[in-house]
């Protein structure tokens, strides 16, 4: 093999494995790997790579990014492209998210001390270190859920109200739907549509942690046409909540380039592109099936490619289905949903069926003077777009549309 920089970098970053290529036992003797070159050889080849001089080098060869994501990335932010880029090479921090129903912020805050507040969601707690959740202070209680800041505000950007029906497709194990839930104070009704049995499960087992009853894990499946198909009750609640729903929220399955700091191999990992434009287009007609006269389609992934985005949205609006809909600005649904869970972190916690909903009306007042963060700074055009480097987020999307 020649001795290139490329070939070089790409053993180095190989694993230790046997000569032949199998798997050795779990109980076999490990044993340094020899070198593959002197150590001053490896340092001459790494000293080869691009430097920042050359932008377009570095960027693709030595960060690491494929043509597709440097591409994106220059295009949104030009010569300061590789501020994002080592971003999104760099460990994400372990977030929190408050559960009001079952705690508050004062007493999230008194059992985790070493956490920190963030800067857009009021139920955001950081940890700059990993640890072991399930033995945190609270988490068995349902005080928190882990779930990254970004995804936190696409709760708040759908600003669900108690008593609503609300649809989320593509749920999966239920991180956004457990949000919105809280947001809800557990009063209307979620259906978590996904179709994996085992996330459905996870949804369930999350939900009665944190004192949720409002969520309906519907699991559907598809048929040789590609419709969805699903048994007895679910066929049921799906049914009726057509043209019923006043939020839908469509999660849909994306490359996850935005969340590179979590699972770096993301970058380079093979994926049917076109099939997953396909699907994400697709659910977003489905989704839209189910939005009530004047209610709202919130479109979400975490991937920074426009072709995932804004040209999924825009290819929804020329279908029949789509002409019914409108994009519609973002800042003041979330504004509205950050002032409301702000509100709710502070307060005592206490089941949300005792209050009445004199004491919930006042709650929102008493809401509406505090300060809110700058969300213009999330402003792509009429669409939201979180940057690891500027928002210290996972990269999320998000475009709000309103059935006219």
């Amino acid at each position: 093999m020649p001795a290139s920089t490329d070939n070089l970098i790409r053993l180095w970053a190989s694993p230790g494995g046997h000569p032949e290529g199998y798997l050795l036992p779990e109980d076999a003797a490990f044993t340094m790997p020899e070198a593959l070159l002197p150590l001053k050889e490896l340092q001459a080849a790494l000293a080869l790579l691009p430097d920042p001089s050359d932008s377009k080098a570095y960027l693709r060869i030595s960060l690491s990014f494929p043509e597709v994501i440097a591409a994106e990335l220059e295009h949104f932010f030009g010569e300061d492209a590789l501020d994002a880029a080592r971003a999104l090479n760099s460990p994400a921090p372990l977030t929190l998210r408050l559960n009001p129903l079952k705690s508050s912020m004062v007493s999230v805050r008194n059992a985790i001390p070493e956490s920190t507040l963030t800067q857009y969601s009021p139920w955001a707690l950081e940890l700059s270190h990993r640890v072991n959740i399930y033995n945190m202070p609270g988490y068995r209680g349902g005080w928190f859920e882990v779930q990254d800041e970004a995804s936190q505000l696409v709760a708040l950007l759908t600003n669900v109200l108690p008593g609503q029906t609300v649809i989320e497709v593509g749920s999966g194990a239920g991180g956004k739907s457990l949000a919105m839930a809280a947001l809800m104070e557990s009063q209307g009704v979620i259906a978590a549509i996904d179709n994996s049995t085992q996330r459905m499960e996870e949804l369930k087992k999350r939900s009665t942690r944190a004192g949720v009853d409002c969520i309906t894990p519907c699991k559907v499946s598809e048929d040789m046409a590609g419709n969805w198909t699903s048994m007895g009750a679910v066929t049921q609640t799906l049914e009726r909540l057509r043209n019923k729903a006043d939020v839908v929220l469509v999660d849909a399955p994306c490359t996850g380039s935005g969340t590179i700091r979590r699972s770096p191999d993301l970058k380079w990992r093979e994926v049917n592109l076109k099939s997953i434009l396909a699907v994400q287009l697709d659910l977003l007609v489905r989704g839209a099936m189910y939005v009530a006269p004047s209610g709202s389609l919130i479109y979400i992934t975490c991937a920074v490619e426009r072709s995932q985005n804004e040209e999924i949205v825009e290819k929804f609006l020329d279908t029949d289905i789509g002409s019914q809909f409108k994009l519609d600005t973002y800042q003041e649904r979330l504004a509205s949903g950050y002032k409301r869970a702000l509100t709710m972190a502070a307060r005592p916690t206490k089941s949300a069926k005792q209050r009445s909903r004199a004491t919930w009306e006042a709650d929102q007042i008493s809401g509406t003077s505090q300060v809110i963060p700058d969300f213009s700074t999330l402003a792509s055009g009429l669409y939201l777009r979180s940057w690891p480097h500027l928002h210290r987020m996972d990269g999320f999307f998000g475009a709000c549309l309103k059935r006219i």
